[in-house]
């Protein structure tokens, strides 16, 4: 899957500290700079990314494995609303098809009937 250049940039250094120390402790000034994370998101999210201590602190792994997490989920969401809208659009087609079907064969018994009556 293509990254974008914004993207690359932020991972990079993000990589390399995971490369120096898997089990790397950062704070919320870290996922702000460096991931891009604003305040209330981190607030919203503190739990799910395994916070602890005061002031809050993080293992950054488990931070970027929820991050993951969202990111497959909202994938997933957008595939089902995807599905959903061809499946929508499939059974529109098959209702217009049968309309126009039904329409068809009861102009031509109609158009029979007018020959036989003459």
């Amino acid at each position: 899957m293509p990254t974008s250049k914004k993207a690359t940039h932020i991972i990079n250094p993000i990589t390399d500290d995971m490369n120096k120390d898997p089990y790397l402790i950062v704070d919320d000034h870290y996922l702000m700079q460096h991931l891009n994370l604003t305040k209330s998101f981190i607030n919203q999210h503190a739990r799910a990314m395994g916070s602890f201590s005061k002031p809050r602190r993080f293992f950054l792994k488990h931070v970027l494995i929820h991050l993951e997490f969202l990111a497959l989920e909202s994938i997933q969401k957008s595939n089902n609303r995807i599905k959903t809208n061809i499946a929508r659009k499939r059974k529109i087609r098959r209702l217009i098809d049968l309309s126009l079907f039904n329409s068809n064969c009861k102009l031509r018994l109609k158009n029979i009937s007018d020959k036989e009556s003459e």
